[in-house]
């Protein structure tokens, strides 16, 4: 009797955590927008989105920073006039998927050094209307320090979502996060909607390390 209890605690262990979660903590945060991406497209095959630039959409909607990309990848290096090496901007499209004949679903990771680095996952869905290409959603994922555990991964069959960012409130602080929250958006013909949220501890590699630097990555040299 005792074990089955345990068992069953153990089950409605990830259900209860999930419970807990409040949305602004998640460090998981949609944009809904309208940013024109492209003109003069009749379909998605007309868009060369390895060799395009790479837009942000910043939390207001509105088009924020842009990386120009080539072969996928993209980095600028930010230089003053006196030549003083102030920090960059590397982004590198991960993978992109048909959602239906009017949208189209990609992934870039967009990571940031200055003083201190900063790595996301972002996520964009493109709309297609009367020849022009629109950014019409965006779902960013704190990914910085959760190295090959954290990201995304998109269900071609199912056209499910899923998001797994560092948990921001970490005991060793912003480089060695201990937990991952993962949440699951559902693709609606429209828009992603979110379904599920859970939270879970870092998994190990091999050699019991918790996480790998953002260089591992292949973004930065």
């Amino acid at each position: 009797m005792k074990k089955l209890a345990c068992i069953l605690l153990l089950s409605a262990a990830p259900f209860g955590i999930s419970q807990k979660l409040k949305q602004k903590d998640l460090n998981v945060y949609v944009t809904h927008t309208s940013s024109l991406f492209a003109s003069n497209i009749s379909d998605f095959n007309q868009m060369d989105i390895r060799n395009s630039r790479a837009v942000y959409i910043d939390p207001d909607g509105r088009t924020g920073e842009w990386q120009a990309l080539r072969r996928g990848k993209g980095k600028t290096e930010y230089v003053s006039r006196y030549g003083v090496y102030g920090g960059g901007t590397a982004v590198q499209l991960m993978w992109w998927h048909s959602l239906d004949s009017e949208h189209m679903v990609v992934q870039y990771d967009w990571v940031q050094w200055f003083g201190s680095s900063s790595q996301s996952s972002v996520i964009q869905v493109f709309e297609l209307r009367d020849g022009k290409v629109f950014i019409t959603q965006q779902i960013e994922a704190d990914t910085h320090g959760g190295g090959t555990a954290a990201g995304t991964w998109f269900d071609k069959n199912k056209k499910r979502l899923t998001v797994k960012a560092v948990e921001e409130d970490s005991p060793n602080g912003r480089c060695c996060p201990t937990h991952l929250n993962v949440v699951v958006f559902q693709w609606e013909g429209g828009k992603f909607r979110q379904v599920s949220v859970a939270q879970l501890p870092m998994p190990t590699d091999k050699f019991g390390r918790k996480n790998r630097p953002i260089a591992d990555h292949g973004i930065l040299p």
